[in-house]
């Protein structure tokens, strides 16, 4: 997969609203930290290390597999069809520095947020 596919298909900022509304009373708080922390760095720019130690997470494996695990929460709760992973509903992986990746945060994800004020 190159790194441009996973954009084609992401739930709209609506449908994050909705999800978010329904799931944010019954998720680990962890989860809403992750999202907030990836939110406030900039261009909203982030690696599974940098996650991991700002949330709290031992180390990049368990970042990325909670924040995997929130988008398919995100995914199912909406309805969304499966992608080839669930993360990529909520951010953009890019190559960090050599073989490392981060991950940008979707518009459509920022958007949600903030009309929540949940940032």
């Amino acid at each position: 997969m190159s790194l441009d596919e996973s954009t084609k298909n992401i739930p709209s900022s609506d449908e994050f609203k909705d999800a978010f509304q329904s799931i944010f009373s019954n998720m680990p708080e962890k989860y809403l930290l992750m999202l907030k922390v990836h939110y406030r760095m900039p261009d909203r720019t982030i690696t599974p290390s940098q996650l991991a130690e700002a949330v709290g997470y031992p180390n990049h494996r368990a970042a990325s597999m909670q924040y995997g695990r929130l988008a398919q929460l995100i995914g199912q709760t909406i309805n969304f069809p499966p992608p080839k992973k669930w993360i990529d509903i909520l951010v953009k992986p890019y190559i960090h520095h050599g073989d490392d990746y981060g991950w940008i945060m979707h518009d459509q994800v920022a958007q949600a947020l903030e009309y929540l004020n949940l940032t």
